[in-house]
C-alpha cells in the first residue's frame, strides 16, 4: 500500500525500493521517492502529497528523511526473517507459491523464485482495483481523487534493488555490481514493460555430503602418508 501510494504520487518522478540482507543477520528496507511537481492529481500540491507519504510511512514505523521538498527517504530494519516476513512490504517482491521451485543435485540445493516487485507497473496493473479500494479506504479520499492518483501512475520510473553479501545468489537483474562493503548489488530497471519480474536463485551446499567428502579425503591423505612411510621402512638399504 505504501509503495503503491508512493508510485502514484511520483508519476514521471522516481521510486526505488532496496532490500538488503546484512552480514549480521538483519534486513533493511529502503524506499526512495522523488515527487514530480507537474503530475500531481487534482486537489494535491507538492506539500500535501509529501505530507501524506511521510505520515503513511511514519504510521508504519519507518524512519523518514526529507532531503528536499521533492524527495523522501524511508527506511526500516528488521532483526530476523520472522520480523521481515511480518512486515508490510517484506522483501519488496510479490512471490506466488507456484512461482517458487526447489531443485537439487548430489551436492547442492537450489530455490528459484520469480515474482513481481511492488514498485513495478506489472504489479500495479494486476492489482489496480485493490489499489483503488485501499486509496479510498485507508487515505479517506474521494473516488475522483483515487482515480486521479491511479491515472498518475503512467510513466513513473521505478527500480528494485536486492543487496546481499552472498556470492552464490544468482538473478536476472539488469545490473550486478559490488558496493564498498563487498556486497553484491542486483538492480532491476522496471521501465521496460516487456518483463518486469525479478527472478532470484538461492543455492545451498549440502553440508553433510561435503563433510563426508572432507572425511574421505582426509582418510585418503592419511593412508597415502602411511603407505609412504611403510615403503621407506621396507626399502632395502644400499651399502
Amino acid at each position: 500500500m505504501l509503495v503503491l501510494l508512493a508510485v502514484s504520487f511520483a508519476a514521471c518522478g522516481k521510486v526505488g525500493f532496496t532490500y538488503s540482507q546484512n552480514t549480521d543477520g538483519t534486513f533493511t528496507q529502503l524506499i526512495e521517492i522523488e515527487l514530480n511537481t507537474s503530475k500531481l492529481p487534482a486537489g494535491y500540491n507538492l506539500q500535501s502529497a509529501a505530507d501524506v507519504l511521510v505520515r503513511a510511512f511514519e504510521d508504519n514505523d519507518y524512519d523518514v528523511k526529507r532531503p528536499s521538498d521533492t524527495k523522501i527517504i524511508a527506511s526500516q530494519s528488521f532483526a530476523d526473517t520472522d520480523a521481515l516476513n511480518n512486515s508490510l512490504l517484506q522483501s519488496g517482491v510479490f512471490f506466488k507459491p507456484e512461482d517458487i521451485e526447489d531443485t537439487e543435485n548430489a551436492f547442492m540445493s537450489y530455490r528459484e523464485a520469480s515474482g513481481i516487485p511492488f514498485v513495478s507497473r506489472a504489479f500495479f496493473d494486476s492489482y489496480k482495483n485493490t489499489i483503488r479500494y485501499n486509496l479510498i479506504d485507508k487515505l479517506h479520499i474521494s473516488t475522483a481523487e483515487a482515480d486521479a492518483l491511479i491515472a498518475a501512475m503512467d510513466n513513473a520510473d521505478s527500480s528494485y534493488v536486492y543487496v546481499t553479501p552472498n556470492r552464490s545468489v544468482k538473478t536476472d537483474a539488469d545490473e550486478i555490481t559490488r558496493d564498498s562493503r563487498g556486497n553484491y548489488v542486483h538492480k532491476w530497471n522496471l521501465d521496460d514493460e516487456t518483463d518486469q519480474n525479478a527472478t532470484i536463485t538461492l543455492s545451498v551446499v549440502k553440508g553433510a555430503i561435503w563433510y563426508g567428502i572432507a572425511i574421505i579425503a582426509a582418510v585418503v591423505v592419511v593412508l597415502i602418508i602411511a603407505l609412504v612411510k611403510t615403503f621407506k621402512k621396507s626399502k632395502p638399504r644400499i651399502e
